[in-house]
């Protein structure tokens, strides 16, 4: 693979690599010298034909013919999915347990599974986690025993959408003059389907939206896939599987899959450090004096500002990951390398750590428009313990109702603000009769 550019990489070669196990991002990052992206190796791929298939695991040691409904992919030729032509919903897993991704993501799919199925939709799960409820075989309709990364996710989507009868259709590539034409039918594609070009599910969606039903299957859409016209397609949740999920909603939106439940937009202005503290001046909610570092030394410029202690937090993380309490110099050393690693060029909010002050849980639902407060939990442990390994209480015991009538005006304000259609949990410390969101 490193001895080939991907315009001259052969076909051959690229479904060897990808019968091994080679993700597209893998292959990226593997061929020659010159940049390419893991969304160039996908279009390029598509358009080669080199497409997974989908088979059922046997449960009945292949004495009969298994129908149960656990799928998994492989670069074969015999495809076993069959795909129905339902009205359906497909629900992002959370993938394998771990400190702040656990079992209350599960509940939350199984649950979302158990509604969709009420309202008549066919639930598609995917997830790769055998402990798990939202895999057992009762759960959903369909499972995909799958990794939730955007390749397979897209994969997985594109698969199902051919069951309702859509093809995502690409040109096809004269691989005989492969120094001509394949790079850029490749680079095209991924302009269509990445986040830098307008066409991703705006121009692009209004030019499909304009064109007829019998022109888009006559090839009026041939020169980009027919995925970035959102609306016969099968919607996604990413907001009940946790971080995993939540990290590929800006790139499924991208490729023209629609999001159910809060927007890609939402989940980025909740995610990213700095546009989220913008969003809470704006609303005039309190938070720590705090800063934004990108690397150690302009961490130790805000840290040197506000004073230590402080609290390292990445952006795109939840339960904690990364996160540190530094209080000095060389503790913020030890933690900012990973914050920024984990961030992904996405700022680090550096804040004044609230030392003797106790926290707030409170969890919300909204629907745009409305906002409704399920509970609202105090925590036994001092603010900075993580909420996942604190115990909790309710009703509040040290909470006035002074602070919990503000704690629920600023709950709900946020919630609308922030657009949430489905789940949004919020916290809240108390130092000095003082209510700060944290």
């Amino acid at each position: 693979l490193a001895a080939y550019q991907l315009a001259d990489l052969p076909a051959d070669l690229l479904r060897e690599a990808k019968q091994e196990g080679f993700s597209d991002a893998q292959i990226a990052v593997i061929l020659g010298s010159k940049p390419t992206s893991e969304l160039d190796v996908r279009a390029y791929r598509k358009a080669l034909g080199i497409l997974p298939v989908y088979h059922r695991i046997d449960t009945c040691a292949a004495e009969f013919e298994a129908h149960t409904p656990y799928l998994y992919s492989t670069y074969a030729t015999q495809d076993e999915s069959e795909p129905t032509a339902k009205p359906k919903v497909m629900i992002l897993g959370g993938g394998p347990n771990r400190i702040g991704q656990g079992l209350e993501f599960d509940y939350c799919c199984v649950h979302a599974c158990m509604a969709l199925r009420e309202l008549g939709y066919e639930t598609i799960m995917v997830n790769c986690n055998p402990e798990t409820v939202s895999t057992d075989y009762d759960t959903s309709d369909r499972l995909y025993f799958e990794p939730l990364t955007l390749e397979d996710v897209l994969n997985i989507w594109e698969n199902e959408n051919r069951g309702l009868g859509f093809e995502v259709q690409f040109d096809q590539i004269d691989t005989s003059h492969s120094d001509i034409g394949a790079s850029e039918h490749s680079r095209g594609l991924s302009q269509v389907v990445s986040q830098g070009g307008v066409l991703a599910g705006g121009e692009a969606a209004r030019r499909a939206d304009s064109l007829t039903l019998s022109e888009k299957h006559s090839g009026g859409l041939s020169h980009f896939p027919q995925s970035l016209n959102p609306k016969p397609y099968t919607p996604i949740l990413v907001q009940f599987g946790g971080q995993t999920p939540l990290n590929l909603a800006r790139g499924l939106e991208a490729a023209g899959v629609p999001i159910w439940g809060t927007s890609p937009d939402a989940i980025d202005l909740a995610e990213d450090r700095g546009r989220f503290g913008e969003l809470l001046q704006k609303l005039e909610i309190a938070q720590p004096e705090s800063g934004m570092a990108h690397d150690l030394s302009s961490a130790r410029r805000v840290a040197q500002r506000i004073g230590y202690p402080v609290l390292v937090r990445p952006s795109y993380v939840l339960g904690g990951r990364a996160m540190a309490i530094a209080y000095d110099d060389s503790g913020l050393a030890r933690y900012i390398h990973e914050a920024t690693a984990i961030s992904q060029g996405a700022p680090v909010l550096i804040d004044r750590y609230l030392e003797d002050a106790f926290e707030v849980d409170v969890d919300a639902v909204g629907d745009g428009e409305t906002m409704v407060i399920g509970g609202i939990m105090e925590h036994v442990e001092e603010a900075g313990v993580h909420s996942g390994d604190s115990a909790m209480v309710m009703p509040p015991y040290k909470v006035s109702a002074y602070h919990l009538q503000i704690i629920r005006d600023e709950t709900i304000r946020l919630g609308l603000a922030l657009g949430v259609r489905g789940l949004m949990n919020v916290q809240y410390a108390i130092k000095d009769l003082s209510l700060i969101h944290i």
